[in-house]
């Protein structure tokens, strides 16, 4: 979503055109996609960027709104003039005078110049608008432009917030126990494989399977694979020890593999294969390689530890934002006090014209008795 600037002031001449163009510039020098809008009627940005019969111009921002209001088809591309400076210019012409009287009564009119642009700024990285110098309808409505960019930014960060919250209160010191346990768990049994390796010649451990010991490999291979050939069931079932771990067999009907589960205090499973010397082979990898995955786990809980250290810092910290943001709904609900009292003044104004025919008529009507 494009950066959205107002460029707005109630007095006129005080650069707001000028402005408004070499910051486009300078922003479209340094790489962004810059779009300018022009929310004045004379049109002074417009001529500024070279188009200098407005009057002839079939889209413009005024246009677009229009279009807004009234709930037709809303193409923002056609009103889009392209410059040579590379950055793009939504027009305006005397025809944005009538758009601010039609604001005053439509619905949502505060958002009307932000859903007449909706389908188009996220294709910039810059809005910037160029207000008149009066406190109107267009210029609330750029301001409004620019004060829902910063709530929607204040939300994403807030949601951001609330979910590192969740994460310092439960998750982090759930993760931080299961590492430290695991990590305890693997240790231990780094202790039992060494005491209960007892290799032969060959250098093969005594394998115990449904109540028997095998000393050869060989042996031990084929017996493994008789106990899991019919094996069909999910349920886990217990076939021996090997190494001081308890092994289990289990039928996976996802991938339709055999799974051997080796126990003491941690759990560690393997896929079994067809191949007798194979599946050993397998087995005394996953052993011996639990001595060396206990540092990556430390790893893993350092780097764990040290995201709850920077959520904490982080949930501590306001909206970057959060000053500018008051100060436009400051400066918006100002506006809109002076719009209302304005349109008061526009009530009264009715009524005194009422009590005027009214009084009128009385003076053309027959006087009583």
């Amino acid at each position: 979503m494009g950066e959205i600037i107002a460029i707005a002031n109630q007095k006129g001449g005080v650069g707001k055109t000028t402005t408004t163009f070499s910051l486009g510039v300078a922003l479209r020098k340094q790489g962004n996609k810059v779009l300018l809008i022009d929310a004045d009627p004379q049109g002074d940005l417009t001529t500024c960027m070279g188009y200098y019969d407005q009057d002839k111009l079939q889209n413009t921002i005024a246009t677009l709104m229009s279009d807004t209001i009234y709930d037709n088809e809303i193409n923002a591309e056609k009103a889009i003039l392209h410059h040579k400076e590379g950055i793009d210019l939504i027009p305006a012409n005397l025809d944005l005078s009538a758009i601010e009287f039609s604001l005053v009564n439509a619905m949502s009119r505060e958002f009307t110049l932000k859903n007449s642009i909706r389908n188009i700024k996220d294709n910039y990285d810059y809005i910037l608008i160029d207000c008149m110098p009066s406190l109107g309808m267009i210029t609330i409505n750029a301001l409004d432009t620019e004060v829902s960019k910063l709530k929607l930014l204040k939300q994403e960060f807030m949601n951001q917030r609330y979910s590192l919250q969740d994460k310092v209160i439960k998750y982090f010191p759930e993760e931080i126990a299961r590492l430290n346990n695991k990590i305890a768990a693997m240790e231990e049994d780094t202790v039992k494989l060494e005491e209960y390796t007892k290799p032969n010649k060959d250098g093969f451990s005594p394998m115990k399977i449904e109540g028997i010991i095998y000393s050869e490999k060989q042996d031990a291979g084929k017996k493994l694979l008789e106990c899991v050939q019919n094996l069909k069931s999910m349920e886990e079932k217990d076939i021996g020890e090997y190494r001081g771990f308890n092994m289990t067999v289990s039928f996976d009907s996802f991938s339709k593999n055999i799974k051997l589960k080796l126990k003491n205090k941690f759990s560690y499973s393997i896929d079994l294969g067809t191949d007798i010397n194979g599946n050993i082979t397998r087995i005394n990898n996953c052993l011996e390689n639990i001595a060396k995955d206990i540092p990556t786990e430390r790893e893993k809980l350092d780097n764990i530890m040290f995201q709850l250290e920077n959520a904490k810092q982080e949930i501590q910290k306001e909206f970057p934002k959060e000053q500018e943001l008051k100060e436009k709904l400051q400066k918006l609900d100002k506006i809109n006090a002076e719009l209302k009292i304005n349109d008061n003044d526009h009530e009264m104004l009715g009524d005194e014209q009422e009590e005027k025919e009214e009084r009128q008529t009385n003076k053309k009507s027959p006087e009583r008795c």
